[in-house]
Order: structure tokens, then C-alpha cells, then sequence
């Protein structure tokens, strides 16, 4: 994929505002919000799903504590809404050599209704889906329709076209009623707490740091309150890219 061997692949989400994750507060809210929608992405699940036939990972107490408030808020999600930014950036000898910036509007209601928008300049997708039927379109010139689709909770992991270089965890930690904990715990090799940090050095934050069985690495920042709330996840592609044979890389990488 890329010609210098010293190059890797990284993704870097801010969630504005963090994710609005909300259940009894906004139950009453009528539909969707953002009522035209599509989207789509391809299946990036094959080798995480793999990964999750391995012996179950155990997540320490210490981390335990601090994702299963989350993890719960989301499930028992009646609403959301969030605003996400993704910076793609190519990074060179620890230098960022190019960086492709994208966005997604995402609004859903369990269990079956959603939209969500990735604003791309080279490629623009959007799903739409009210529980009956399921609209995507990957220009403004033409869409499709398909009978009743996936629900909040699969199209998560099963989401049809491309939607962004790795979509699962953005959806995981902002659709209603999605399960995060088979993004963030299943098929793990590890999961460990960084420590307490400042985002953008005025907020007080944890990071916590994953290495998933099939590679790839990420590390995600918290609010300290709880349920805490996702405000910046950094996605490291590299590993999984080398090991299915994506990329190549030398001793200097």
C-alpha cells in the first residue's frame, strides 16, 4: 500500500463534545435526527471475529470499573446523537507526512432507526434507515433502497459499504443501543489503563490503551466522570496492515 517502508497508518477520532448518548432523557424525541441519511461500509470484522474463537480476555478491575459504565450507558441508549471529526494520517519516522480529514454526523433511535453521514471530499456516504427500509447513497447524484436492514445493534459491526478506514469502534461508541464490548473487549490481546492525562491540556481525562489479536492498537480517552464519555480515540492500523500483508516494514519501522 504504501512505497516507503518506514510509513505507517493511523487514525485519530475527536468526539465533539463527546458522544451524546442519552436513554430516558430524550425517550419522547420523535424519529431521527438529520431525516435524509446513508451510508454503508465494507465488513472490516473477519479478522477481530477470528481473533474472538481465542480464549476469552479478561478485563483487569481497574479497567473493568471504568468501561462497563460507559458500555452500559450506550447499551440502554434510547437516542443518540454526535458530531465526530477523523483525521487519516500517513506517518513517516514519527513525522506526518499526510493527513486526510473526514467527519460523521450520526443520530439514531433504538432499536432499528439511524443515520449516519460520513463526510468525505474523495468519498462521501450516507445510510439512512427508519425501521422499515434502508436508503444509501455514496453520491448526491444517485441512492439505492433495500428492504428493512440491520438494526442499531448489527449494523455496528456489519455496516454494508465503506464508511471511513476502520468505522466499527466510531459506531461502537455512538449508535443507541450498540454493544461496545464486543469492539473493545472481544478478540483482545490487552487492555490496560495509561493513567490520568489532560485532553488538549485543560480537561481531566484517562487513556486507556487496547491491542486487539488482529493487530490493531488503540487508545481512548475518558472523561473522568461517570458514565464517562469518549473524547478522543487514536486508531494504529499498522500492525494488522503488516501482518495480513498490506504493508511492508523493516527493522527501522
Amino acid at each position: 500500500m504504501f512505497s516507503d517502508h518506514a510509513r505507517w497508518l493511523r487514525m485519530v477520532v475527536l468526539f465533539v463534545l463527546g458522544a451524546l448518548l442519552v436513554s430516558e432523557r430524550l425517550a419522547g424525541s420523535q424519529g431521527v435526527a438529520g431525516a435524509q441519511g446513508v451510508a454503508g461500509a465494507q465488513d472490516r470484522s473477519a479478522n477481530k471475529r477470528k481473533a474472538d474463537q481465542r480464549e476469552p480476555f479478561e478485563l483487569s478491575e481497574e479497567v473493568r470499573g471504568l468501561l462497563e459504565p460507559l458500555f452500559r450507558s450506550i447499551v440502554e441508549a434510547k437516542v443518540s446523537r454526535a458530531n465526530v471529526k477523523l483525521a487519516t494520517e500517513t506517518v513517516e519516522n514519527g513525522h506526518v507526512i499526510q493527513t486526510e480529514e473526514s467527519s460523521y454526523q450520526i443520530a439514531s433511535k433504538a432499536p432499528d432507526q439511524y443515520t449516519v453521514y460520513h463526510k468525505s471530499q474523495d468519498n462521501p456516504a450516507r445510510i439512512f434507515h427508519d425501521g422499515r427500509t434502508m436508503s444509501v447513497a455514496m453520491s448526491t447524484q444517485a441512492y439505492c433502497v433495500f428492504p428493512p436492514g440491520l438494526t442499531c445493534r448489527d449494523m455496528v459491526t456489519d455496516v454494508p459499504i465503506d464508511l471511513g478506514p476502520y468505522p466499527e469502534p466510531i459506531l461502537a461508541l455512538t449508535i443507541a443501543s450498540a454493544e461496545p464490548a464486543r469492539t473493545f473487549t472481544s478478540g483482545m490481546r490487552d487492555v490496560t489503563l495509561i493513567g490520568e492525562t489532560r485532553f488538549r491540556g485543560r480537561m481531566d481525562s484517562l487513556r486507556i490503551r487496547g491491542q486487539q489479536a488482529d493487530g490493531v492498537i488503540w487508545d481512548l480517552w475518558l472523561t473522568k466522570e461517570k458514565p464517562a464519555r469518549p473524547l478522543r480515540l487514536l486508531v494504529n492500523l499498522t500492525p494488522m496492515m503488516v501482518a495480513t500483508g498490506q504493508v511492508a516494514a523493516t527493522g527501522g519501522f
